[in-house]
């Protein structure tokens, strides 16, 4: 199954603004279990870094690795295949829309029903208040 969440940031991220997000992606991910570097490391713990966010769900739980950086980019993605660490990927990408806003566009092969786990994951962690829709193109909003 093909699932997938995509995002560009075609001027790359603020530095400051990214290490602002780091802060509140390590929320959500610190003590995640189900989570590794790689699939086929799961040993190994997520990179939580100023400059990158790399994940994967563990063994046959992980599928595609999710990992942004603030540098510029045209088109990314992570397939997630509607798996457990799915739930994380949206979380971090509704934190993306919060911290970066226009300056990265997001969508998804999901509808907001396919969202409401990662919604509630954010804003639980990071107590943040967030309302998302999709618009007409289907990019990600906040409202």
């Amino acid at each position: 199954m093909g699932f997938t969440q995509y995002w560009e940031c075609k001027r790359g991220l603020d530095t400051e603004k990214f290490k602002a997000y780091v802060k509140d992606v390590k929320k959500v991910l610190e003590g995640v279990d189900i989570i590794c570097h790689e699939n086929d490391m799961p040993e190994t713990p997520p990179t939580i870094k100023d400059d990158l966010i790399r994940f994967n769900g563990k063994g046959e739980d992980g599928h595609e690795t999710f990992m942004i950086t603030p540098e510029p980019s045209d088109f990314e993605f992570c397939k997630t295949a509607r798996k457990p660490y799915d739930k994380y990927v949206v979380a971090c990408l509704i934190l993306a829309k919060f911290h970066f806003g226009d300056a990265i566009e997001i969508s998804s092969d999901g509808d907001l029903e396919d969202w409401e786990d990662g919604l509630c994951l954010a804003q639980d962690k990071t107590g943040i208040i967030l309302d998302i829709s999709f618009d007409e193109e289907g990019n990600l909003k906040l409202v």
